[in-house]
């Protein structure tokens, strides 16, 4: 009979990522605990996780969300999330921060899509205590994410990690330190070929998404997923797997800054 965790969970974050684990852990009867910068964040976010209990499980009883404002009030976490945007600095500065109110045994999980785990750890003074969890958007829906130990990282918190999404209902892959990881690699690959179609080939947006979606019966066309993902999102993380190819980078950045234009404009 396989060994069942207690586990409480902290999450930094309230973006899109850190919304869809918010939602995932509600799904599974388990309260976590939020961190947010500003307070009166807080009755929005409260008012958002009431109607999608109620909405999502009618028949039963709503769990209350703790939000807290101090990394402090997460030092009695087992698990501890960073789920803010794709900045390396301020992904550092959470860790540090961290650090200072967690012991050996929390463990610290990283949302990043495309930084070296390695590096943000080493970084973060969190070398034996930082791993990677690379959840796919949105995370209640797909249940499946790569996880990447930083290479100190301890055994036994990988082990215990790895039970708890047993328990949660995932599947997941062990994978190394790359950047990018496999799947980004291999998706942002495509990306910026769908890319290099528009800018040099002259291909509409359009014909690129319709031919993807109908031959390939994917639910989203490339430019559709590069909308959905964020176009500076997508340009941090095009930026760290492509910096030392620049004319491969090149029609990115010309695509990056008509977009960017056209927002403006609007």
């Amino acid at each position: 009979m396989k060994k069942v965790l207690h586990i409480s969970v902290g999450i930094v974050g309230s973006g899109q990522i850190a919304k869809g684990l918010i939602k995932l852990f509600l799904k599974k009867r388990i309260r976590p605990k939020i961190y947010v910068r500003r307070k009166e964040r807080i009755p929005r976010l409260k008012k958002e996780f009431l109607d999608y209990q109620k909405r999502k499980f009618p028949k039963q009883i709503p769990l209350d969300i703790t939000y807290v404002l101090r990394y402090s009030d997460l030092s009695h976490c087992d698990v501890i999330i960073e789920a803010i945007s794709e900045d390396f600095q301020e992904k550092v500065n959470v860790y540090q921060k961290l650090k200072k109110h967690i012991n050996k045994k929390t463990i610290v999980g990283t949302t990043t899509s495309s930084f070296s785990i390695g590096e943000l750890a080493k970084k973060g003074h969190l070398e034996e205590q930082l791993i990677g969890l690379h959840f796919f958007n949105p995370p209640q829906a797909i249940s499946f994410l790569e996880v990447i130990p930083a290479d100190k990282f301890q055994k036994q918190l990988l082990a215990k990690l790895l039970l708890f999404l047993d328990q949660l209902g995932y599947e997941y892959e062990v994978v190394k330190d790359i950047p990018g990881f496999v799947a980004n690699t291999i998706l942002f690959s495509a990306l910026l070929s769908a890319v290099d179609l528009v800018i040099r080939g002259g291909i509409s947006e359009v014909t690129v998404d319709t031919i993807i979606k109908k031959s390939l019966k994917h639910p989203m066309g490339p430019f559709e997923l590069l909308d959905f993902i964020g176009v500076d999102t997508a340009d941090v993380i095009f930026r760290n797997l492509f910096s030392s190819e620049e004319k491969k980078l090149s029609s990115w950045v010309t695509y990056y800054r008509r977009k960017k234009k056209t927002s403006y404009v609007k």
